[in-house]
């Protein structure tokens, strides 16, 4: 495919298009499938992600099981699923989900489950739930077999892949009428990080590689979903990062600065959620994802009935 673009930025020996053809930013040239495949299933977990699942035992994996149902994070996309889903299929395919236990949730409310994982150690050990895990990458899953699918999650996946926009139209034709997509990444070149590169004449500080090949901000992920026939339902975000930025805290540039980062966010979190006012925090976030601040993207979208 030729990629048509007026708008680019230099990084090593790539660069990121503002791509005219595909609707949404990417480094360019994109690499091969065959490379990111190697990077994924051998690489990643162990180089860019280390988890030590060979120190994991099966005590450890109980306590996980007993710890997922009172996990809120996971509660609580269970329950917007639930709310937003206009079909009767109880059905979840989880791609790319690493070592995340979204589906085992599902599984235990009665759903039939589908995990999608090119990582050979996440696999093994997402097996260890009794989950059904096909171990390849997305690219190469056969999904005639799956059946009544009425959720799909793509958590932080399509940043990484080099066809995002051919797996979303797999998506579409796998889910059933009236399901549910939901789509994390993160958000990038958006407004704020725009206002902060122009104003202090910075470079792209964000652009990840080799791991990141795709940037999305909510405009442009909005615009794919709705070009193959998605219709966004919901959308949130997390803490805006860029505030930061653009007010002169540059943690990207400053060690010291990167430290305080973690420990702000938990502070302004840990006042609104430890003294009863978690619905506020959530109603916060709701309003910046509306003028498409926060880091990351949190989208819903359905599937028309």
């Amino acid at each position: 495919m030729k990629h048509k673009y007026d708008i680019s930025w230099d990084c090593d020996i790539h660069k990121v298009i503002e791509c005219k053809t595909c609707g949404f930013k990417h480094i360019y040239p994109i690499p091969s499938q065959k490379e990111l495949d190697n990077f994924y299933k051998e690489k990643y977990f162990r180089e860019v992600k280390p988890v030590a699942y060979e120190n994991i035992c099966d005590a450890d994996i109980l306590n996980v099981k007993m710890s997922i149902s009172k996990d809120e994070n996971l509660q609580s996309i269970y329950e917007k699923v639930i709310e937003l889903k206009q079909s009767d299929s109880m059905g979840i395919v989880d791609i790319g989900c690493g070592n995340n236990l979204l589906s085992y949730l599902f599984k235990n409310k009665g759903w039939k489950e589908y995990i999608i994982e090119p990582s050979k150690d996440a696999g093994t050990y997402l097996k260890r739930f009794d989950l059904n895990v096909i171990n390849k990458p997305i690219e190469e899953v056969d999904i005639a077999s799956f059946e009544d699918i009425s959720f799909i999650n793509l958590q932080f996946v399509l940043e990484h892949i080099t066809s995002p926009l051919q797996i979303l139209e797999k998506a579409y034709d796998l889910l059933s009428p009236g399901g549910i997509i939901r789509i994390c990444v993160p958000n990038d070149f958006s407004a704020g990080q725009m206002a902060y590169m122009d104003y202090f004449n910075e470079k792209p500080r964000w652009i990840c590689l080799p791991d990141h090949i795709n940037y999305f901000n909510f405009d442009s992920l909005n615009n794919i979903l709705t070009k193959i026939g998605f219709n966004e339902v919901y959308r949130t975000t997390d803490f805006p990062l860029e505030l930061l930025l653009m007010g002169g805290i540059n943690y990207y540039g400053s060690g010291v600065e990167q430290q305080k980062v973690s420990p702000f966010i938990a502070n302004f979190q840990g006042a609104l959620i430890n003294t009863g006012r978690k619905e506020t925090l959530q109603a916060f976030y709701e309003t910046l994802a509306k003028v498409s601040f926060g880091r990351n993207i949190y989208m819903y979208a359905i599937k028309p009935i």
